[in-house]
């Protein structure tokens, strides 16, 4: 079935396939980005649902409802406990597909382990630019380097 949107402009009317303008999937390199943009309201259950997750912070401080992040972005511990669970009912349906990748204490996010997500989720997998690991400071350059090779994921932080 075709979605077709008319729009009209003076006497002109112009039919724009919605199906052609599907969203891309997410990846979500920063946990701190992420809770932003779910206060914001600017990501969405589907995104949550197809998303992939890479964060620069280990689990059991994304875990935790009363971390720094959390703390900061959303002072008020109802609103928090909200955005938190809704959070981290997507994590745990993630964990279970594949979609999520924790960040080992010991090291900084790594190229060895955004390529192994970015594998198992049947994305093209990326060269590292200067080293094995990235950091805060690097996002913008991950986000083009994964969003070059996969031309259906969009990268967020």
């Amino acid at each position: 079935m075709l979605a077709a949107l008319e729009t009209k402009t003076g006497s002109n009317v112009e039919a724009v396939d919605k199906s052609k303008k599907r969203s891309k999937r997410k990846l979500f390199i920063s946990y701190r980005g992420l809770i932003m943009r779910l206060v914001e309201n600017q990501v969405t259950d589907p995104d949550l649902k197809l998303g992939l997750f890479y964060f620069g912070c280990i689990r059991e401080n994304a875990a935790a409802i009363d971390n720094p992040d959390m703390q900061t972005l959303i002072p008020d511990m109802t609103e928090a406990q909200v955005v938190h669970a809704r959070l981290w009912q997507a994590l745990d349906q993630a964990e279970k597909e594949e979609r999520v990748a924790w960040r080992r204490a010991e090291h900084p996010s790594s190229f060895d382990q955004l390529n192994d997500l970015l594998r198992k989720n049947n994305f093209r997998t990326v060269e590292s630019p200067n080293g094995p690991f990235y950091g805060v400071s690097t996002y913008p350059t991950v986000k083009d380097i994964v969003e070059r090779a996969n031309q259906t994921l969009e990268v967020i932080f």
